[in-house]
C-alpha cells in the first residue's frame, strides 16, 4: 500500500519536493520575517550566480527569529544562523544546500579537497527516487522505512552499488522518534556514525540532529544540523518540516 503522502513537484527539473505532512510538530510562535539568503548555485549545469536577496516570513518568536536567516535555491531552502554562508550542489541525482559558519567554494569540492564539516553546520538533501539519487535515496529507506524494501531491493538488483551499501535498520546508537510512516526525526550522539554523518557532517564531541522524509516517488528529503542550541537546532527541524524543504 503506498503511503499517505502528496508528492509536490515544483517546475525546476532537478528536483521534487515534496511531502504534505500528517501530523507534525509546530513551534508556537508569531509570524516574524527572516532575511532570506540566495545561496550560489553549482553542478551539473555549471555554476550560477545567486539571485538577489530578499525577507521570508517564518512562524517564529522574535527573539528567534533576530538570530536565523532562510538560505534557498530556486528549489529548497533551510533556516540556519544569521551571517553565515551558503553553497547549493545540483544535479539530476538531486539538490543540496550547505550552510556553515565557513564560505565554502564548490571548485574546492568537486577537486575533492573538501572532507568535510568538522564543526558547526547545516546540511538538506533532496535525493531523487527516479533519478541517480535513487543510490542515495535507497540508503535511507533501508535504514528507516521498511514498508518500501521493493524500491530498496529494485535499486540493489541493478547491480550498479554494491549490495552491502544497503544496511536494512537503524543505526545501532541513533535515537529515532517517528513522527509519521513517512517521517522520522533523528538524534546521533557525538562521535558516533549515524544518520547525522550520512553528510558532509563529520564526527565530533557534539550530537547531529535533523529528520528524514519519504516521499510517494522514493525520493528522500533530508537534514542534518549541528548547533550548540538545542532550541535553535528545534527551530530549524519544526519549520523544515512546515516547509517541506520549499523555498
Amino acid at each position: 500500500m503506498k503511503r499517505g503522502v502528496t508528492m509536490i513537484r515544483p517546475i525546476h527539473p532537478l528536483c521534487v519536493l515534496l511531502f504534505a505532512v500528517l501530523a507534525l510538530n509546530t513551534i508556537p510562535a508569531a509570524a516574524a520575517t527572516v532575511p532570506m539568503v540566495r545561496c550560489p548555485t553549482d553542478g551539473q549545469m555549471g555554476p550560477e550566480p545567486a539571485p538577489k536577496n530578499g525577507t521570508k516570513h517564518a512562524a517564529l518568536d522574535a527573539r528567534m527569529a533576530s538570530g536565523l536567516a532562510y538560505y534557498q535555491s530556486a528549489d529548497i531552502g533551510v533556516l540556519g544562523p544569521r551571517g553565515w554562508h551558503c553553497l547549493v550542489l545540483a544535479g539530476s541525482n538531486g539538490t543540496s544546500i550547505y550552510v556553515s559558519p565557513e564560505a565554502m567554494d564548490a571548485k574546492t569540492v568537486f577537486a575533492g579537497k573538501f572532507k568535510g564539516f568538522s564543526g558547526d553546520a547545516i546540511q538538506i538533501n533532496v535525493n531523487l527516487g527516479e533519478t541517480s539519487g535513487r543510490f542515495d535515496a535507497a540508503k535511507f529507506i533501508a535504514r528507516l522505512f521498511p514498508q518500501d524494501r521493493v524500491f530498496v531491493d529494485k535499486v540493489i538488483a541493478e547491480k550498479l552499488v554494491p549490495a552491502s551499501q544497503f544496511v536494512f535498520g537503524p543505526y545501532p546508537t541513533d535515537r529515532l522518534v517517528r513522527k509519521s510512516e513517512a517521517m522520522v526525526e533523528y538524534e546521533t550522539p557525538a562521535g558516533k556514525k549515524g544518520l547525522g554523518t550520512d553528510s558532509w557532517l563529520l564526527p565530533n564531541a557534539s550530537p547531529i540532529s535533523g529528520m528524514v522524509f519519504l516521499g510517494e516517488d522514493d525520493s528522500v528529503l533530508s537534514l542534518s544540523v549541528r548547533l550548540p542550541e538545542k532550541d535553535v537546532t528545534q527551530a530549524i527541524i519544526g519549520r523544515t518540516e512546515t516547509d517541506r524543504g520549499q523555498p
